[in-house]
């Protein structure tokens, strides 16, 4: 956590809830951005607030598979079989983000908003996945 979120909070650590809302959030504002940046007199914006979403996705992908997808899977093993569908969405949406790369720098503006467009649809059915399996397991006993 960041020293960010927790001035926020008063100095207190947010719940892993807070925190990931937090995350979605920050990455749905990235989003809005490149949207209004996707037109054909700024296609250098574009580009660049792409770069910046694309980052961010990529680190926060990051830190789900290498850290918190394990941990779950460790002390939660009944959640294993949509740890592995959010892993394998991961997979898929980094091959997502190549193509739009591509199309964003071939100057394909239309197409690019398109596909953004689809792309952001799909993280944000991820995003309430991944949020939805995080109250299961807070509100769940571990059966461990």
């Amino acid at each position: 956590m960041s020293s960010h979120d927790r001035a926020r909070n008063g100095g207190r650590p947010l719940s892993a809830a807070v925190q990931l809302s937090n995350e979605h959030d920050r990455l749905n504002r990235l989003y809005t951005t490149l949207l209004r940046d996707l037109h054909p007199s700024s296609r250098h914006a574009a580009y660049a607030s792409f770069v910046r979403l694309r980052d961010a996705l990529e680190s926060h992908f990051e830190v789900e598979d290498q850290v918190h997808f394990p941990t779950v899977q460790k002390f939660r093993p009944e959640f294993a079989s949509l740890i592995q569908s959010l892993q394998e969405g991961h997979t898929r949406f980094r091959k997502e983000l190549i193509q739009i790369s591509q199309i964003i720098a071939a100057g394909e503006i239309e197409e690019s908003r398109r596909l953004v467009d689809v792309f952001a649809q799909e993280i944000a059915e991820h995003e309430k996945t991944e949020e939805d399996l995080l109250a299961q397991i807070m509100s769940a006993p571990s059966r461990r």
